[in-house]
């Protein structure tokens, strides 16, 4: 009886942890969709001009989603994705920004994981790189140009919901015909975003009227 009861306990506890990882999932990307479909629009643009992606972290588990991520890109699990140029760079704070500064380009995309309390290095390095034309990405309020906040102050929670980010990021853009570019319906009362193929990336890049 008492394994039983323990059993019970232990399957109660994991369901609720299951559905606080599911709700801040879900409320964040169904207030983000039309968001996170724009950004897909300007990384596209980006990596046709030759860009390439950035991850920045130097805390140890945001190190992990920056590799993590960053391999998403380079090398698509799911056979037949498309491989795109990215890079974790991650290491100790005080020189997390002088990296940055030193492999980033104009038209490149810069990634922060863990810009969370105690994170200011990665804040520091998405300013630098905005200030230097890069594309900017965050999941904390920082001063990107893009920011995608989870809704929980649990750090397990909100490292998995980044993670489900950056891999919706990794598996749009690497469509086998080519990346997936976003498409605002301006005909809506508020304006939705498509998420849509392309066989040409170059020609693809544009934003269009839906009939």
């Amino acid at each position: 009886m008492r394994d039983l009861l323990a059993d019970e306990h232990l399957a109660s506890r994991i369901q609720r942890l299951l559905d606080a990882r599911v709700e801040v999932g879900q409320q964040l990307f169904e207030a983000s969709a039309e968001r996170l479909a724009l950004l897909c629009h300007a990384m596209a643009e980006r990596f046709a001009r030759g860009g390439r992606l950035l991850a920045f972290a130097s805390q140890a588990a945001a190190c992990s989603d920056a590799r993590h991520v960053a391999v998403e890109f380079v090398h698509p699990v799911i056979v037949g994705k498309r491989a795109l140029p990215a890079l974790a760079l991650t290491g100790e704070p005080r020189s997390l920004a002088l990296r940055a500064g030193l492999h980033l380009r104009a038209e490149d995309i810069a990634l922060g994981f863990g810009a969370r309390p105690g994170g200011t290095d990665v804040a520091a390095a998405l300013a630098g790189a905005r200030r230097a034309g890069a594309l900017t990405v965050a999941f904390d309020t920082v001063g990107a140009e893009w920011e995608f906040v989870p809704a929980t102050e649990d750090p397990y929670v909100h490292q998995e919901v980044v993670e489900s980010v950056g891999e919706l990021m990794a598996l749009r853009l690497g469509s086998p015909r080519a990346n997936s570019i976003a498409i605002v319906d301006t005909t809506s009362v508020t304006d939705r975003a498509h998420l849509i193929e392309d066989d040409n990336l170059g020609s693809s890049c544009r934003a269009e009227s839906r009939g």
